[in-house]
């Protein structure tokens, strides 16, 4: 006995798909017989009965996906030539599918427009002055030194370092207020985000003055590492040898300390540590940081 054709019931519920079920579906939905006086009911959804044999239901999937793609991209292209009409931004944002590395990409692109939104807003009243125009301004009255004065606006603790030859290399004009980065890399970080450095605290009104003191055996090389600090840090260069020969010089104003030390380099013996430190502290009294090599 012939089993009978499957209803359409059974053609949605159906997992196994073979060329030759498939030729019989399609033979079946062909034909125009009437049953009981009534027209055959229309084909399920998803069943192309034109199709070839030979073609997959993979190959169809990837045809659907290629024409959804294809028209997402138009309506895409169409939104981004109606910004670029109206003067807007257009950025392209690079994510994994999803969904959720999507949203991952989005906020991390506009990271700096929500965190840094303040800078924005003031970043164009920041510029860049060369050393000799800070100076012009500074005399003609149109700029003041900021109220972090010798300090740096990223680190207000730290000294400038007044005597370095690059210490107002890099000043920095906002609103007719002078600021003194120690480099381009700091100063690029004030020109880009100005909110996060110039409302910081006043640095203390406790003067610094640094001071780096070099001791060592002969010729373990203290002579050139102070003579480096001195000129890395704009130090004073300081050394014992050169103090006691500057304050015992016929050319300087005699003293009781200078006289002290001539009588005992005269004995023959050893300068006593007491007027070698009063020697040090009478050079050190007008220094803003010292490199003090001692032998």
């Amino acid at each position: 006995m012939r089993s009978p054709l499957p209803t359409p019931w059974t053609v949605r519920q159906s997992t196994v798909s073979t060329p030759k079920r498939r030729r019989r579906m399609r033979s079946w939905w062909r034909r125009p017989r009437r049953r009981n006086g009534e027209d055959p009911p229309d084909p399920p959804d998803g069943l192309v009965l034109d199709a070839d044999e030979d073609e997959k239901e993979s190959d169809r999937a990837k045809a659907k996906f290629v024409e959804q793609k294809q028209a997402e991209q138009q309506v895409l292209k169409e939104l981004t030539e109606a910004l670029k009409e109206a003067r807007g931004v257009v950025q392209k944002i690079s994510a994994d599918r999803g969904e959720e590395p999507t949203q991952t990409a989005l906020r991390w692109h506009c990271r700096p427009y929500v965190e840094q939104r303040g800078s924005i807003f003031i970043k164009h009243q920041m510029a860049k002055v060369t050393p000799s125009q800070s100076l012009d301004l500074a005399q003609r009255g149109l700029a003041q030194t900021s109220r972090f004065e010798m300090a740096g606006p990223l680190f207000m603790d730290t000294p400038l370092f007044a005597g370095r030859p690059d210490a107002y290399r890099y000043p920095t004009e906002f609103r007719r207020r002078l600021y003194y980065p120690r480099g381009t890399a700091e100063q690029e970080q004030l020109l880009e985000r100005p909110v996060d450095f110039i409302y910081q605290p006043s640095p203390s009104r406790v003067a610094v003055h640094p001071a780096v003191a070099i001791s060592g055996p002969p010729l373990a090389g203290k002579t050139f590492l102070a003579r480096a600090l001195a000129e890395r840090t704009g130090a004073v260069y300081v050394s014992v040898p050169e103090v006691l020969e500057r304050l015992c010089s016929q050319s300087a104003m005699p003293c009781g300390l200078s006289r002290s030390i001539t009588e005992a380099l005269r004995a023959g013996g050893d300068v006593p540590d007491r007027l070698l430190t009063e020697a040090v502290r009478h050079r050190l009294c007008a220094a803003d940081g010292e490199v003090v090599e001692r032998s």
